[in-house]
């Protein structure tokens, strides 16, 4: 690669200093306020407390300095001490006639001195506040470039909006670029080469500068490994797509087949890539009561899908893998996947789910892994994410009778869940549950699972302080606490009871 397209050099500023000199926009236009004031009035600025830490910016030869609020209003206050010292001085001094005039005087060069010194600290501080929309832009954007000491989004926004900077977007999906700028300089070059991954192939580069796609002019050149985009003049918000991506390998055939003739074909034909896994945001009902697909570990590259709900309400409710009879294995993806609303419901081959990969914190698992009233499904071990229930997870465990363990990868937040209805109901293997149970505040029935002392003692240690609510365990379970621990739940307002 050319020496001269390797990142930009980094230069060093304070990123608090650029925070603090910048983003304070309400309390610098109160101080600027109450300074123009014909009068100055202290009451009409912040209070100290609330501007401590924090700084009036100004521009001096050419680079950023900073009066600190605390000091702006220390002299004001000063200042404005000194003339109400004068005006009592002068008012006491005027009950003493053989020395109301000399007194006066004082009290009057006094006041005219304080009220000097207030003024001259008043403009000091306006004539700061006036100058820093060019200034100040001038100057820090001839060091934006992505520096790391650089508080790059909060001032680079601030420059965009002056229209001294323009931002440069980067989607180098399965590709690296030689320049991390974030933000230029308007009408100054910006340059970038695209290197591909390892085992990757780039297939497309689009680069578009203020909504124009400008890929013709502004693509030097590209091949399989390497793509050159290179900007004379920046006059507007730069998007630079590029996709290097490679061929799935499956080892369900069927799978393949479903998903290359749904979503694939577009760069490499008769396969779907990774790039194109990833543009998927539903599944379309594709896998919805299948009878052929054994395994889709590659569901791992659908990183944007957000739901695996299909249709149903109540005890109607399927999802998008309901009734996959011959599916046994299956990977999640890094998605920020939030509604497992019977995802999984009779899946006839399934033992093992792992839900922990998705990066959604709040979700629905309705009816997750629910049975059928004469069916025994051979689900064993569920591992559910981190994070909050945001509506009941009614009967998520309902009829799965061969569930042996549930683990949290982390915590559970049941405080939103207004009714547990059936949540393990006839869940009769149950008897592992692992992680931090919190928040629980509706009654639990879990008398069919019999539960080790461990795994009981989660969900009493997860019970929400309530006015009356009622857990039910097996007497096997019930029978392994101490009458202590029993006293836990009761002293929230739970009723522990045998089946």
């Amino acid at each position: 690669m050319p020496e001269q397209v390797q990142p930009n050099e980094r230069y060093a500023i304070s990123k608090q200093e650029l925070i603090d000199l910048m983003t304070d926009t309400d309390v610098k236009e109160a101080v600027k306020e109450a300074l123009r004031a014909d009068s100055i009035n202290i009451s009409n600025l912040p209070d100290a407390q609330s501007l401590a830490g924090k700084s009036l910016p100004i521009v001096e030869n050419g680079g950023l300095k900073s009066i600190p609020y605390a000091t702006v209003i220390e002299t004001v206050n000063t200042a404005a001490s000194a003339a109400n010292a004068a005006a009592n001085a002068a008012d006491t001094a005027t009950a003493s006639a053989n020395d109301a005039a000399t007194s006066a005087n004082s009290a009057a060069n006094a006041a005219t001195s304080a009220a000097g010194t207030a003024t001259t600290a008043a403009a000091q501080a306006i004539q700061a506040a006036e100058t820093i929309p060019e200034e100040i832009e001038e100057v820090i954007a001839d060091v934006l470039g992505g520096a790391s000491s650089v508080d790059v989004q909060t001032v680079g926004n601030l420059l965009v909006e002056a229209g001294t900077a323009c931002k440069i977007t980067q989607k180098p999906y399965n590709s690296k670029s030689s320049n991390e700028a974030e933000f230029v300089k308007k009408n100054t070059a910006f340059d970038a080469y695209y290197v591909a991954d390892t085992g990757n192939k780039i297939y497309a580069v689009t680069v578009t500068m203020g909504g124009v796609d400008v890929t013709s002019t502004a693509l030097a050149n590209s091949n399989d490994s390497l793509a050159h985009v290179s900007i004379a003049s920046v006059t507007g918000d730069v998007v630079i797509d590029v996709v290097a991506t490679k061929a799935i390998v499956f080892e369900d055939d069927a799978a393949k087949i479903l998903c290359v003739n749904n979503w694939g074909g577009n760069y490499i034909e008769g396969e779907i890539t990774e790039y194109e896994a990833a543009q998927v945001t539903t599944l379309n009902s594709v896998f919805y009561n299948n009878d052929t697909v054994v395994k889709f570990n590659e569901f791992r590259y659908f990183t944007s899908i957000k739901s695996l709900y299909h249709d149903g309400t109540g005890d109607t409710v399927r999802g998008q893998f309901y009734s996959c009879l011959k599916l046994a294995e299956i990977t999640i993806p890094k998605a920020p996947l939030a509604d497992f609303r019977g995802a999984f419901r009779s899946c006839g081959a399934l033992k093992n789910l792992d839900l922990s990969p998705t990066t959604a914190k709040r979700f629905r698992t309705d009816a997750l892994v629910q049975g059928g009233s004469s069916s025994t499904f051979p689900m064993e071990r569920v591992k559910l994410p981190s994070g909050t229930f945001t509506y009941a997870p009614l009967r998520t465990f309902w009829r799965a009778r061969k569930v042996i363990s549930i683990e949290v990868d982390g915590y559970l937040d049941f405080s939103e869940a207004t009714s547990l209805a059936n949540f393990a109901v006839s869940a009769n293997a149950l008897t592992t549950i692992t992680g931090i149970f919190m928040g629980i505040r509706a009654s639990l029935d879990m008398s069919y699972s019999p539960l080790t002392h461990d795994s009981v003692m989660v969900i009493i240690n997860g019970l929400d302080t309530v006015s009356s609510a009622n857990l039910k365990l097996s007497t096997t379970t019930y029978n392994s606490l101490s009458e202590d621990e029993i006293a836990i739940a009761t002293d929230k307002g739970w009723n522990v009871a045998t089946s």
